[in-house]
């Protein structure tokens, strides 16, 4: 079977020390492309020259939520430059991460805390719609890193009608997963779905059209059930694929087949 890897972060540290064996590895094992995704400029630089080594890496330049204090007018212009790259076929990952707030991470203690988060949420909103309009501008995808943040997200996704992506890691509800659909927007589901008790991400799974999901491992910082305490990488897709498969009673090579196929429509710029 092929797969293709919709979000990896093989630029990252943990590969550091046998980075080429695990990629030949994970290509030997039928993950013919391989998304890298950056998170902030460092990252975006390493994902584009990664993707220049090995012709099955494609590379997605952005700046993560939880990096925004890099996004600054240096990023911008580097950005600007990175998406000329023909490696690169997307940006990302992008988006609104307010988890640390709603889960108690970062403490609102009176009237200045609380003015501290309005004003980080304004600026994650800010760098959000400006990689909105690169993407558009430069007629490139977005990769959507949105966690606890679900209805600003969907706002500012439908302030940029004509901009498609997919939506990393999905964790909300199978309803708001169809309105992502609606916009034209595809689901990226990963090591999550493995999990037992799981119920979000298997209904979304089961309720989304097979021809609007991507598969993701988010490696390394994500792994599934049976790689719990390891370090993931890419192989880690066909576990995901085969519980696609179990959910939507049909087979793996099915899963596999159609989300590469979609991936490859996607990401449309890249030599697929």
């Amino acid at each position: 079977m092929e797969y293709f890897e919709t979000h990896a972060h093989y630029d990252t540290p943990e590969y550091d020390a046998d980075r080429d064996a695990i990629l030949r590895s994970v290509s030997d094992a039928g993950v013919s492309h391989i998304l890298n995704v950056s998170y902030e400029t460092g990252s975006s630089a390493r994902s584009v020259a990664l993707a220049g080594q090995y012709p099955w890496i494609h590379a997605a330049v952005g700046i993560h939520p939880q990096y925004i204090q890099c996004f600054d007018e240096s990023a911008k212009t580097l950005l600007r430059e990175l998406v000329q790259a023909p490696s690169v076929v997307a940006v990302g990952e992008c988006g609104l991460d307010y988890f640390a707030w709603k889960s108690g991470k970062k403490e609102a203690d009176g009237i200045s805390a609380q003015a501290d988060i309005i004003a980080e949420r304004e600026r994650q909103m800010e760098a959000f719609r400006w990689q909105m309009e690169l993407a558009a501008q430069a007629g490139l995808p977005v990769v959507v890193h949105s966690r606890a943040a679900g209805p600003d997200t969907m706002q500012i996704l439908r302030e940029f009608p004509k901009v498609r992506g997919v939506m990393h890691s999905f964790s909300y509800s199978a309803e708001m997963a169809l309105e992502c659909v609606k916009l034209g927007w595809h689901i990226g589901i990963g090591p999550v779905i493995t999990r037992p008790g799981a119920r979000k991400i298997r209904e979304v799974a089961e309720k989304v059209p097979l021809e609007r999901l991507l598969i993701e491992t988010d490696c390394p910082y994500q792994v599934t059930e049976s790689c719990r305490g390891q370090r993931g990488d890419s192989r880690m897709l066909a576990q995901i694929a085969a519980e696609i498969a179990g959910i939507k009673g049909i087979s793996a090579e099915e899963v596999a087949e159609t989300t590469t196929a979609n991936a490859g429509k996607l990401f449309s710029p890249s030599p697929i």
